[in-house]
């Protein structure tokens, strides 16, 4: 990750926690908070809090807070309504004939998920999605809701949480626009901002059986790619986590109906639905990863099973063509990938015990201006962290003897004047 992009996302997660005073935190350890509020929290009590989750749109909130009603340790009964779609006939419902006399339809509906509740002996969640996008009427009702646990007549169980979501302070309203103008309200809600995480994500296309495996392979060597922010910010289409996800699940789909995808190219209307997704330029760079997969140096390839790739980097050959020189440029930008995507997942290499043999193997074989590019990369890309991360991979990378050579030509590196670390 470039230093304007780890910026960027420090800038947003400074955004969320400078504006709403609130820790930033990844989906797994929202989850972990969730389940430990929904389970220690007394919801029959007089003005217990609820929750407040705030995140882009399309990072997993939705899903996060399925998954946690679905865990055994909580099992709630999940109701979800999105504000932002609703108006005030949706929220307290629209009269119908029913049994000789007026119902409510909304009311009904919502009541009839209660019934429904009760009979399976679960206890309700309710995730009222989007609240900052809708109207200021409809967030008043909504916090009338919570805090009488009454849904237009309707009395619901005294044990009921709620949770509402809330888009980031670059949409509509700022989430300390809405809490912020009532203390009693603000001290109402526990609230947490959300970010995607790549080890998070990636776990979870593993187990996904429609998530492609080339899409996942993509992400996973382009983990910057996760969430497009440059593209969020200019206010143009872009790649998240939920569009990955069903992009992934598209060429599944399609692999399965008979398209081979490694030439993608040949189809327009293929093509064409990728760009559709989550914009050109991105919806580009993967069609082109899937189509030239077979050619590509990936980090991946090169920290877990670097044996099978070592003989083109030490030779300088082309993977596809022997005849076409591997020379110090493509070298270099490979080396620059490696150091992203050892910076972006902040490998262990005190356990990835083999991941670590074969970077030390790499490093080794490098000549020196893609090992001087591969560090300061690994430097910028970890940017606060490196003072603390480097010198752990660096011990963990002397106890293999590939790596001793290395070192000394970083040290000569240093004394000529290169900057290992980056630092200017």
């Amino acid at each position: 990750m470039s230093q304007k992009e780890k910026s960027e996302v420090l800038d947003y997660d400074q955004q969320i926690a400078e504006r709403s005073n609130v820790k930033v935190r990844s989906p797994e350890k929202v989850k972990k908070a969730l389940k430990f509020w929904l389970k220690t929290t007394d919801f029959t009590r007089h003005r217990a809090q609820q929750f407040a989750l705030e995140g882009e749109s399309g990072i997993g909130k939705t899903a996060v807070v399925r998954q946690v009603c679905k865990d055994p340790e909580v099992d709630r009964y999940l109701i979800e309504f999105r504000v932002s779609n609703a108006d005030e006939g949706q929220m307290n419902g629209y009269p119908m004939p029913g049994d000789g006399r007026i119902e409510l339809a909304m009311v009904k509906q919502f009541k009839d998920k209660i019934d429904e509740a009760e009979r399976l002996g679960k206890k309700i969640l309710v995730n009222f999605d989007e609240l900052n996008r809708s109207k200021p009427a409809m967030i008043k009702t909504v916090f009338n809701i919570i805090d009488e646990k009454i849904w237009a007549g309707v009395q619901m169980p005294m044990d009921t949480a709620f949770l509402v979501c809330i888009n980031p302070p670059s949409e509509i309203h700022n989430v300390m626009d809405i809490f912020g103008q009532e203390a009693a309200l603000n001290s109402r809600f526990r609230i947490m901002g959300m970010r995607p995480d790549i080890n998070d994500f990636l776990a979870y296309a593993e187990k996904q059986p429609k998530f492609h495996w080339l899409v996942r392979e993509y992400i996973k060597n382009n983990p910057k790619k996760l969430l497009d922010y440059q593209s969020m910010y200019s206010g143009k289409k872009y790649f998240c986590p939920a569009v990955w996800e069903n992009v992934a699940c598209m060429v599944a789909e399609a692999e399965e109906m008979g398209y081979a995808v490694h030439k993608i190219r040949n189809f327009p209307e293929f093509t064409d639905n990728i760009h559709a997704a989550g914009g050109t330029p991105q919806g580009s760079e993967l069609i082109s990863f899937m189509t030239d997969m077979h050619r590509h140096i990936t980090p991946s390839v090169i920290l877990e099973d670097y044996e099978k790739i070592r003989s083109t980097i030490k030779e300088g050959k082309s993977l596809t063509d022997q005849d076409e020189e591997l020379d110090v440029g493509h070298l270099t930008v490979i080396a620059g990938r490696v150091a992203e995507y050892v910076g972006a997942m902040k490998i262990d290499f005190a356990t990835e015990t083999t991941q670590c043999e074969n970077l030390a193997a790499f490093m080794s074989d490098l000549p020196d201006e893609p090992l001087m590019m591969f560090v300061r990369t690994l430097g910028t890309s970890l940017g606060d962290e490196r003072g603390e991360y480097m010198p752990k991979m660096t011990e963990e990378l002397k106890k293999h003897d590939s790596y001793l050579q290395t070192a000394d030509r970083l040290l000569n590196a240093q004394r000529k004047g290169f900057d290992a670390f980056g630092k200017g």
